[in-house]
C-alpha cells in the first residue's frame, strides 16, 4: 500500500523546488507543520527602503487523500501551533484519486477567521477542563472550490502564497501578532457585576454612564475575564461592598446638533458629543436617556417619554470663545418665545431628528446679547481673525468702554459728547477739533483706536466746556494681542499721528498726554 501522506509531501516539495522555493521537512507531527518554505519576495533588495526585508517564510501542513472528500480532521494541538505562529501558515489538501499524480490541490490560508475559530474552540474546551488534552481533540478543516489551485502548476501555488503574504513579510508578521493579541476580546476583556440599592443611587449611576462622572455605593461585586465569549471569575477582584467611581466616559459619537426654529427660520448649530450609556439594556426603560454635550450646552432626552431638558452652561468667571458666547445668548433669546423647535443630530450614519414644543423662558438676556454682538463687531472692525477667549464678568465691567469703541468706530457722533474744563477759555468755538484715544482691554488683548472728533465747542459756565461733535474720523487703529509683550512702539506711532494732524480750527490734543500716560497701567478711555 502506498503512503499517500509521504507522496503528497514529496510532490509539493518538488513543485516548490521547480519555481525556486526552498523547502524543509519537519520529520515529526509534533511541530504542527510538514514543510517550512522560503521564497523570494518582489521587493528590490538594492532599494534602501526594502533592504531589511527578509525572505518570505511559511509553515505548511499537507493532507493527502485517495478520495474526493473536501475535509480533514486535525488535532487541536496541531491546529493551535499553526494558528498561533506569527509566520504565514497554510493547510494543503492533495487529491490523488487512483493515480500517482495529484488531480486536485487545495490551499487554505490560516487567516484571521480560521484562527479565531481554532482559538475559540480551544477556549471553550479549556474553560471546562484546564487539563484537557488538545492532542485528543479534533476540529474539521474544510476546503472548497475557491481554494482550488487552477491551473494546477507550481507557479500557481507560488502566486497564491505571494498574494496572501503580500510584498512585505515583516508587515504580515506584525499584523498577525497584533491580531493574535486582540482576538476574542472584541467585546471587551473584563466585566464587572454588582447590585445597587435605591432609585437615587441608580439614577446617579445612569448619570455617571452619560459622561457626568461621580461615585455610587454598590454591593455583591464580582469581576470576570472574558475571551471568545467565555467568562471566568477573577477571585481577587470581588467584594461584598464597594464604591463605583467613573471619572471619565468617552463619547460614543461626535456630531453636529442643529436647532431650527420654523416660526422665524432661525437656525443654530453646535458641535456635540453623544452619550448613550443611559440607553443600556440594564437600565429600566423609564430611566433611559440620551445626552448631548458641548462646552456651553447640554441636552438630555428621555428615551421613553416626551422629556427634553436643555441646560445652558455659562459661568461669568470661566473663559469662553466670544463666538460661542454670542451663539448661546442668541439661543436664550430664541427660547423666550413659546414655539416649535426642530432638533437634528447629524452623525456619520443616519441623522437623529426630534421635534420639540417649547413653552418659553422668563429670563431676558437681550441687553447682554447686544453687548456681546457689539464686541463681535469691534473684533471684526479690527480684523482680528483669531479666536478671542472672553471672561463674561470682564465684559460686563467694561460695557461703557465697549459702547465708546462702538460709537467711535461707527461714527455715531449723536451718542458722543465731550465735557472738559479750561481756565481762561475763549468761549464758544465753531469747528473745534479734539484728538483722543479709545481703548478696550479684553483679557490680554488691547483694541486701540485714535480718532478726531470735529464739532462745536460751547461754553457752559465758569470753566466748563462741551464739545458737540458733527463728525468722528478714525486716524489709527491697532490690536495688541498680548499687552505683556508690548514694546512701546505703538505709543510712538500715536505721537506721530497727533504731530501730523492738520486742522484750521482750534485743536485739543489729548493723544500726546495719553501716549505719555500709557506707560503706566491700561485705561479704557482718555
Amino acid at each position: 500500500m502506498r503512503d499517500i501522506g509521504t507522496a503528497g509531501e514529496n510532490f509539493f516539495s518538488a513543485w516548490c523546488s521547480s519555481v525556486g522555493i526552498t523547502s524543509n521537512r519537519s520529520g515529526s507531527d509534533d511541530h504542527g507543520w510538514d514543510l517550512f518554505i522560503e521564497m523570494d519576495n518582489e521587493l528590490d533588495s538594492a532599494n534602501p527602503l526594502y533592504m531589511h526585508e527578509p525572505l518570505t517564510e511559511c509553515k505548511i501542513q499537507i493532507k493527502s487523500t485517495d478520495g474526493d472528500k473536501k475535509s480533514v480532521a486535525v488535532t487541536l494541538s496541531n491546529l493551535k501551533k499553526l494558528a498561533t505562529t506569527p509566520l504565514p501558515a497554510f493547510y494543503v489538501l492533495i487529491e490523488f484519486g487512483a493515480t500517482q499524480i495529484p488531480k486536485n490541490v487545495y490551499i487554505q490560508h490560516v487567516d484571521n477567521e480560521l484562527t479565531s475559530k481554532i482559538l475559540s474552540k480551544i477556549r471553550e474546551l479549556t474553560s471546562k477542563d484546564k487539563s484537557v488534552k488538545l492532542n485528543k481533540k479534533t476540529m474539521t478543516i474544510r476546503f472548497d472550490e475557491s481554494m482550488s489551485v487552477k491551473p494546477l502548476t507550481a507557479e500557481t501555488i507560488k502566486n497564491i502564497i505571494s498574494r496572501v503574504v503580500g510584498p512585505s513579510h515583516l508587515s504580515y508578521v506584525e499584523q498577525k501578532k497584533t491580531f493574535l493579541s486582540s482576538a476574542g476580546f472584541e467585546k471587551g476583556a473584563r466585566s464587572l457585576t454588582f447590585s445597587i440599592d435605591g432609585g437615587e443611587n441608580l439614577e446617579q449611576l445612569i448619570s455617571m454612564t452619560l459622561g457626568l462622572g461621580g461615585s455610587v455605593p454598590v454591593s455583591d461585586v464580582a469581576s470576570f475575564f472574558t475571551r471568545f465569549g467565555v467568562s471566568e471569575a477573577i477571585p481577587n477582584l470581588s467584594s461584598t461592598t464597594a464604591v463605583v467611581e467613573i471619572l471619565k466616559v468617552n463619547p460614543e459619537e461626535k456630531g453636529i446638533l442643529e436647532m431650527r426654529f420654523p416660526g422665524t427660520g432661525a437656525s443654530l448649530a453646535f458641535a456635540v458629543d453623544m452619550y448613550r450609556g443611559g440607553l443600556s439594556s440594564w437600565v429600566p426603560k423609564a430611566l433611559r436617556k440620551l445626552r448631548l454635550d458641548s462646552p456651553l450646552l447640554e441636552i438630555t432626552i428621555g428615551a421613553y417619554d416626551a422629556f427634553i431638558k436643555l441646560n445652558i452652561k455659562l459661568d461669568n468667571e470661566e473663559p469662553v470663545e466670544l463666538n460661542d458666547a454670542v451663539k448661546i445668548y442668541k439661543l436664550c433669546g430664541l427660547l423666550r418665545t413659546p414655539q416649535k423647535i426642530h432638533l437634528t443630530f447629524r452623525l456619520e450614519a443616519a441623522p437623529i431628528r426630534l421635534n420639540l414644543n417649547h413653552t418659553g423662558l422668563d429670563a431676558d438676556h437681550s441687553l447682554s446679547l447686544q453687548v456681546l454682538e457689539a464686541l463681535l463687531r469691534i473684533k471684526s472692525e479690527f480684523e482680528l481673525f483669531d479666536p478671542l477667549p472672553v471672561q463674561l464678568s470682564q465684559i460686563w465691567d467694561n460695557v461703557r468702554y465697549i459702547d465708546l469703541m462702538s460709537y467711535v468706530l461707527g461714527n455715531d457722533f449723536e451718542n458722543l459728547t465731550l465735557n472738559f474744563e479750561l481756565t481762561n477759555g475763549p468761549g464758544n468755538i465753531e469747528g473745534g477739533h479734539y484728538l483722543g484715544v479709545a481703548e478696550l482691554v479684553i483679557g490680554d488683548v488691547l483694541f486701540l483706536a485714535a480718532y478726531a472728533m470735529v464739532g462745536n465747542v460751547k461754553f457752559s459756565g465758569e470753566t466748563t466746556y462741551q464739545l458737540i461733535p458733527t463728525q468722528v474720523n478714525i486716524l489709527y487703529k491697532t490690536v495688541i494681542s498680548s499687552i505683556s509683550n508690548d514694546d512701546g512702539s505703538v505709543w510712538e506711532e500715536l505721537r506721530e499721528i497727533a504731530k501730523n494732524y492738520e486742522c484750521k480750527g482750534i485743536l485739543f490734543d489729548l493723544i500726546e498726554p495719553y501716549a505719555r500716560h500709557r506707560k503706566g497701567q491700561p485705561i479704557n478711555a482718555y
